[in-house]
Protein backbone atom coordinates (compact mmCIF):
# COMPACT_ATOMS: atom_id res chain seq x y z
CA UNK A 1 0.00 0.00 0.00
CA UNK A 2 0.94 3.95 -0.71
CA UNK A 3 0.25 6.42 1.57
CA UNK A 4 0.66 10.06 0.57
CA UNK A 5 -0.90 12.86 2.81
CA UNK A 6 -2.57 16.06 1.20
CA UNK A 7 0.04 18.80 1.07
CA UNK A 8 -2.63 21.06 2.22
CA UNK A 9 -3.45 18.68 5.28
CA UNK A 10 -3.74 20.46 8.77
CA UNK A 11 -4.35 17.63 11.44
CA UNK A 12 -7.96 19.36 13.74
CA UNK A 13 -8.15 22.04 10.48
CA UNK A 14 -5.40 24.49 12.57
CA UNK A 15 -3.26 25.76 10.00
CA UNK A 16 -0.59 26.30 12.60
CA UNK A 17 -0.45 22.32 13.12
CA UNK A 18 1.18 20.04 10.90
CA UNK A 19 1.90 16.70 10.33
CA UNK A 20 5.47 15.28 10.86
CA UNK A 21 5.87 14.42 7.37
CA UNK A 22 3.85 14.50 3.98
CA UNK A 23 6.42 12.35 2.28
CA UNK A 24 5.05 9.21 0.65
CA UNK A 25 5.19 6.15 2.62
CA UNK A 26 4.93 2.38 1.55
CA UNK A 27 3.59 -0.38 4.46
CA UNK A 28 1.73 -3.97 3.46
CA UNK A 29 -1.47 -4.77 5.15
CA UNK A 30 -2.74 -8.55 5.55
CA UNK A 31 -6.32 -9.66 5.39
CA UNK A 32 -7.42 -12.93 6.25
CA UNK A 33 -10.20 -14.64 5.28
CA UNK A 34 -11.60 -16.55 7.81
CA UNK A 35 -14.51 -18.83 7.69
CA UNK A 36 -15.87 -21.32 9.66
CA UNK A 37 -17.59 -25.01 9.17
CA UNK A 38 -15.95 -24.49 4.96
CA UNK A 39 -18.97 -23.96 3.18
CA UNK A 40 -20.86 -26.45 5.26
CA UNK A 41 -24.21 -25.23 7.03
CA UNK A 42 -23.56 -23.20 10.14
CA UNK A 43 -25.66 -24.79 12.90
CA UNK A 44 -26.71 -21.86 15.76
CA UNK A 45 -27.88 -22.58 18.82
CA UNK A 46 -29.35 -20.53 21.89
CA UNK A 47 -26.49 -21.37 24.13
CA UNK A 48 -23.82 -21.87 20.94
CA UNK A 49 -20.15 -19.91 21.96
CA UNK A 50 -18.60 -18.04 19.78
CA UNK A 51 -15.16 -19.99 19.59
CA UNK A 52 -17.45 -23.24 18.41
CA UNK A 53 -16.95 -24.10 14.46
CA UNK A 54 -20.26 -24.18 13.28
CA UNK A 55 -20.87 -28.06 13.23
CA UNK A 56 -23.64 -29.89 14.54
CA UNK A 57 -21.88 -30.99 17.51
CA UNK A 58 -19.92 -27.97 18.46
CA UNK A 59 -22.46 -25.08 17.23
CA UNK A 60 -22.23 -20.69 17.69
CA UNK A 61 -23.93 -18.20 18.58
CA UNK A 62 -26.12 -15.72 15.91
CA UNK A 63 -23.60 -13.27 15.82
CA UNK A 64 -20.71 -15.56 15.14
CA UNK A 65 -22.72 -17.14 12.36
CA UNK A 66 -23.38 -13.72 10.78
CA UNK A 67 -20.13 -12.57 10.97
CA UNK A 68 -18.49 -16.00 9.26
CA UNK A 69 -21.59 -16.84 6.98
CA UNK A 70 -20.67 -17.40 2.60
CA UNK A 71 -22.96 -16.49 -0.01
CA UNK A 72 -25.63 -19.72 -0.45
CA UNK A 73 -24.34 -21.13 3.15
CA UNK A 74 -27.37 -21.31 5.11
CA UNK A 75 -27.35 -21.40 8.97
Amino acid sequence: MTFTPDADFHPEDDEYQFLSSYETSEFTHTVKYATINNGEKIYVTQNGKSTGDGTENNPVDIYTAVKYVQPGQDH
